[in-house]
């Protein structure tokens, strides 16, 4: 079982026909590099992604809340999360599962800028992490 994160930029694709490259270019790279060292931090990962999205693997779903936090706060509140736990696979075409779907769903679509948002299984296993 493994955490997954899905980091997405807000508001990418109006930036895309508003902005100059440089700057959207920029922004991506800012993403990256924060998404880089928070999963550095956290013991995670980064295993994929596409221009303003990002996905990492992290040992467990307190460890991806706090990697989804602080690239939230480093970017500004400029990025959406969404977190998911369950079993993935590694296949010749990247990660796959279930919770990855559901994480990005949430990160991309559902999740605002600065907001992070939790699968079902994410949010059951938090609440078992928890001390009693």
């Amino acid at each position: 079982m493994k955490a997954v994160a899905v980091l997405d930029l807000a508001g990418f694709t109006r930036s895309l026909e508003t902005w100059e490259r440089d700057a959207v270019i920029s922004a991506i790279e800012e993403l990256h590099t924060q998404a880089e060292e928070a999963a550095l931090a956290h013991a995670g990962r980064i295993v994929g992604g596409a221009a303003d999205t990002v996905i990492a693997l992290l040992p467990d779903v307190p460890a991806a809340l706090a990697y989804c936090c602080r690239v939230i706060t480093a970017l500004g509140g400029r990025v959406s999360a969404g977190v998911g736990w369950g079993e993935l696979e590694l296949t010749h075409v990247g990660w796959m599962g279930l919770e990855l779907n559901r994480a990005s769903r949430l990160g991309e679509d559902v999740a605002g800028p600065g907001e992070l948002r939790l699968t079902k299984a994410a949010q059951s296993a938090l609440n078992t992490a928890r001390p009693e």
